[in-house]
């Protein structure tokens, strides 16, 4: 196997010259094509454990997220990894399940592992618990000690409630999640300013997952002992996600109601499945790729790109994608 000295001799140049470049330090253009060509001709693998243990480096990120099951996060895993790729750094991905309390583990677990930045997307950080640079993605709650990005949940909560309040509904219920995620937080407060700017009353049911049973289960219970009195109930549902918004439609169907003639729905993420369910989900879709490419680009320029300045807070807006079903 080739070693950075059988390149040096190849290309002309000494070893601390090809060290330089293979570290991203300074050295001529000419020389640069040079040692780009030998290490082509001699096929020269470079040794990432060396080289971690020269530069203190280990050009890897880690990346922490609640729920492997839910369809929202790989679009958020492949932004993070679509940047982090471009710039040879690897990512380590951890599971929280869903378990807020098992995220100083999982950040002291792959700050262990030795990587140069950490993105966290599970919730909150205390910042004794962190030595690299972190970011906080999608559920950063109120002002956080961190570079952060998200999606403006509550302008995403007002889009929703505008929209059924122009379609004519007067009672809308909004399916809560967890009253702890800050995600659903920032979309309750926005749906039930929009309601009461309208001089109508918010309603609100509380579950405790975001997923399509607790959706159903919530629904269910509501709408089938009301299937039969349409001035008692909502006309319209507006879910913490869509998971929760398909699991609606599915106990609206079954109490023998039609979506969205009698019940519409909205739900929010904008994950693909919204697509192939009869009628078709609309959502309050967040830029999901983005918030990984942004969350990558900001772990990187404090790991790498000796950013050092104030913490930064980016929010997205979210883009409301009427179908079907509301």
């Amino acid at each position: 196997m080739p070693t950075i000295r059988d390149v040096a001799r190849r290309a002309g140049v000494g070893l601390g010259t090809v060290s330089r470049f293979l570290n991203g330090g300074s050295i001529s253009e000419e020389k640069k094509a040079r040692i780009m060509v030998a290490i082509r001709e001699l096929d020269y693998q470079l040794n990432e454990v060396a080289r971690s243990l020269s530069t203190g480096r280990s050009k890897s990120v880690g990346l922490i997220i609640p729920d492997l099951l839910n369809p929202f996060y790989p679009a958020l895993i492949h932004g993070v990894e679509e940047v982090c790729k471009a710039a040879g750094v690897m990512v380590i991905l951890a599971h929280s399940a869903e378990d807020k309390a098992r995220v100083p583990e999982l950040v002291r677990d792959v700050t262990q592992r030795g990587v140069d930045a950490i993105i966290c997307a599970a919730g909150p950080v205390y910042p004794s618990a962190v030595s690299v640079p972190l970011v906080m993605v999608d559920r950063v709650e109120g002002s956080v000690p961190f570079d952060s990005v998200a999606t403006d949940h509550e302008q995403g909560g007002r889009s929703a409630a505008e929209h059924l309040i122009a379609r004519g509904h007067t009672r809308v219920m909004f399916l809560s999640g967890p009253e702890d995620n800050a995600g659903v937080q920032g979309r309750w407060k926005g749906f039930a300013a929009a309601m009461r700017d309208r001089g109508l009353t918010p309603e609100r049911l509380v579950g405790e997952r975001l997923e399509f049973l607790q959706g159903y289960v919530l629904a269910a219970t509501y709408f089938q002992p009301l299937r039969s009195q349409p001035g008692a109930r909502a006309t319209a549902v507006f879910a913490s996600n869509d998971l929760m918004a398909l699991g609606v439609i599915r106990a609206v169907t079954e109490a023998g109601l039609r979506v969205p003639t009698d019940v519409s729905v909205i739900g929010f993420d904008g994950i693909d499945a919204g697509d192939y369910v009869t009628p078709p989900l609309t959502s309050v879709a967040q830029p999901t790729l983005e918030l990984g490419r942004v969350a990558a680009e900001l772990a990187l320029e404090r790991a790498y790109g000796g950013y050092a300045g104030p913490v930064r807070s980016v929010r997205l807006r979210p883009q409301l994608t009427i179908r079907g079903s509301g």
